[in-house]
């Protein structure tokens, strides 16, 4: 069962540079190695969740 977090626009911001953190911290190299399939499970794992950020911050 998917489970809902409310997040505020900073605590959402804090967690997006945790998950880019957490790969390496560059953003263009994970999603250049994304468009060519070359991730690994928690690299695309991070880059969905860097997606659904993006989209509640509305960047």
């Amino acid at each position: 069962m998917p489970v809902v977090e409310t997040l505020s626009v900073e605590e959402a911001r804090r967690r997006r540079a945790e998950v880019l953190a957490c790969v390496g911290g560059d953003e263009s190299d994970l999603r250049d190695r994304a468009a060519r399939y070359m991730l690994n499970a928690e690299e695309l794992a991070a880059l969905t969740e860097l997606n659904e950020l993006d989209y509640l911050l509305s960047e």
